[in-house]
């Protein structure tokens, strides 16, 4: 009996063994399949086996019972050149990684600033897409190249991981290359291992050329020192052109990065706080903008305020031929006006708010005005009367507002700064119809301002200077003699006018021919 029971004890767990086999069996061949492995050496033949998935074991073909570490060395399961280009394919598909212009004269001026002296500070270790070291992803790069683990935050919060590494000059690509053109190997993904920029485009062109034109140097000697990103300094010094990249996940590589890496992640600044810093910029700058005979911004003067703004800004205020464009002269001309008023409330009403047709056209002519008046900043001799125009003009606007009377005491300014307010006050007020009279009265104050601070010494000695208020009161009549005149009129009394009155003065009015003067007038 004890024999029968030892038989089918044996029986079943033969049994259960066969099964446990079988099942086993089912399993792994879920997780086995065919890998094409590219030949080590020139001139061997690519090899088709078939591992088990999770050990890298060889089931079938060359090698068979030993993994492929053992037979092929290198990391198990590693894949065919083939299967990295599919894989990198996929990655890289409908993304779009450059939503900037990199062809604009600003963007390749951008790379040859940082070509010609990289500065190591503004390229190393950073938690923002928009400085530091380049994002890039893909690629392969050997391990010893890795260092340190940090993250980086995107322009909506995100965070991500990334990890610093050095990679050749060679094995890094940005989207455009120095001359703005695209560089076709960023998108040729038979060349997987390219590193890709994702952030900073422009940083990765501009080290390479550095590299290129033997200006890096520098560059290169702070990266070896530089113990922050975590890599031997040692393996550094091995490398021909090392670049300091940071290398993000692949799969984080989503749609709309180059939104949230093109983008400074800080809470924009009003339209009122923005033209503040811009003009505390200028005034660090020292520069004074260009005018022409009118008054109005040149381009050139257009083009200095540009060049006083951060680099990263500058780029969106340039076409492609790399003039300045209309929303920079938006933006100076803002800047202008809180340089010659200085007043909240004047800019809230010129850029902010909607204001009837007479207040309009006061707004346009200070606007328009503006970056004359801003010229007499730091006049000697209280020629800088930029606060008391702005008094005038508001007193103005509370006269149409309804809010004081014509005449109306001011506490705030002695009497004779008082007179001068009030003059302009009317002057303007004479003028509310036409934006381009008033513009005229405010543009001619000011030259005659600052005329009167460039006069210099004659045979005599020193010449006397008007006052403000004398200033003033020649400018009114002068504007008052011609403010009457349509434009065509004035053109034609300054061709005329002269003759007119010499003729006069000399008693030969009748030799003088009217006809034209008077068919020119009428018309």
């Amino acid at each position: 009996m004890d024999k029968i029971e030892e038989m089918a004890k044996a029986y079943a767990m033969g049994r259960a063994y066969a099964q446990g086999l079988k099942h086993r069996y089912a399993m792994a061949m879920d997780k086995e399949e065919w890998r094409t492995l590219k030949p080590k050496k020139d001139g061997e033949a690519y090899r088709h086996v078939m591992i088990e998935t999770e050990t890298g074991m060889i089931i079938k073909g060359f090698g068979a019972g030993k993994t492929l570490k053992q037979v092929y060395g290198g990391k198990d399961n590693q894949p065919t050149h083939e299967e990295k280009v599919e894989a990198l394919k996929k990655s890289m598909e409908g993304k779009n990684l450059q939503n900037r212009d990199r062809s604009t004269v600003s963007s390749r001026e951008q790379i040859r600033k940082i070509g010609a002296k990289p500065d190591y500070d503004r390229l190393s270790t950073s938690k923002t897409f928009t400085d530091g070291a380049p994002v890039v992803a893909w690629g392969e790069i050997p391990e010893k190249q890795i260092g340190k683990t940090s993250k980086v935050v995107g322009s909506d919060g995100t965070k991500y991981e990334v990890k610093y590494a050095v990679v050749e000059a060679d094995n890094v690509v940005a989207t455009h290359n120095v001359n703005g053109f695209k560089d076709s190997n960023y998108s040729d993904t038979e060349k997987t291992e390219l590193s890709r920029a994702i952030a900073g485009n422009g940083r990765t062109a501009g080290i390479k050329l550095a590299y290129e034109k033997g200006n890096a140097e520098e560059y290169r000697n702070e990266l070896i020192a530089d113990t922050d990103h975590g890599i031997d300094p040692e393996v550094i010094k091995k490398m021909k052109q090392p670049v300091l990249v940071r290398v993000m996940k692949s799969e984080d590589v989503s749609n709309d990065i180059a939104d949230k890496t093109n983008t400074v992640a800080t809470m924009s600044l009003s339209n009122l706080d923005r033209v503040k810093t811009d003009n505390e910029r200028l005034n660090n700058s020292g520069v004074k903008l260009d005018t022409d005979d009118n008054g109005d911004l040149t381009i050139k003067g257009i083009s200095q305020f540009v060049q006083t703004l951060p680099e990263p800004e500058q780029a969106q205020y340039y076409d492609k031929k790399g003039n300045v464009n209309r929303q920079a002269e938006e933006r100076a001309y803002q800047s202008a006006f809180m340089q010659a008023y200085n007043n909240d409330e004047l800019f809230s009403k010129a850029f902010e708010q909607v204001t009837d047709r007479r207040s309009n056209n006061l707004l346009k002519a200070l606007e328009n005005a503006a970056p004359t008046i801003a010229r007499l900043k730091g006049l000697p001799d209280g020629y800088d009367v930029r606060e008391l125009i702005t008094e005038g003009a508001i007193k103005y606007l509370n006269q149409k507002e309804g809010k004081t009377t014509a005449g109306q005491e001011d506490f705030f300014l002695g009497e004779r700064d008082n007179d001068i307010t009030e003059v302009i006050a009317q002057q303007l007020s004479d003028r509310s119809r036409s934006s381009e009279k008033m513009e005229r009265f405010l543009v001619r104050f000011a030259k005659n301002l600052e005329a009167e601070t460039q006069k210099a010494p004659d045979m005599f000695g020193d010449v006397e200077k008007d006052t403000v208020k004398s200033v003033l009161n020649k400018t009114t009549l002068v504007q008052d003699s011609t403010a009457r005149m349509s434009d065509i009129k004035r053109e034609v009394w300054n061709r005329y006018g002269y003759s007119l009155v010499k003729s006069i003065a000399e008693g030969n009015e009748q030799n003088f021919d009217f006809k034209p003067f008077y068919e020119k007038l009428r018309a």
